[in-house]
């Protein structure tokens, strides 16, 4: 199977109403705070990394029917 069809979208990992990717366990994702709110400090968060439809990985696994 070539990565062609092996995109998120066509998954049994991929959450279609979210857009992300359930393959493993909610992770601590960590993003910067624009300067204009609030600051230049860290904010992190816990979840499911987000994925562009376009996307793949090497534990793809496709949807059951």
């Amino acid at each position: 199977m070539g990565s062609a069809e092996r995109k998120c979208p066509k998954c049994d990992f991929y959450d279609v109403n979210f857009g992300q990717c359930r393959v493993m366990p909610p992770v601590v994702q960590y993003s910067a705070v624009p300067h204009g709110e609030g600051g230049g400090r860290i904010q992190n968060e816990r979840g499911w990394p987000n994925v562009n439809p376009d996307d793949w990985c090497g534990q793809f696994k496709t949807k059951k029917a």
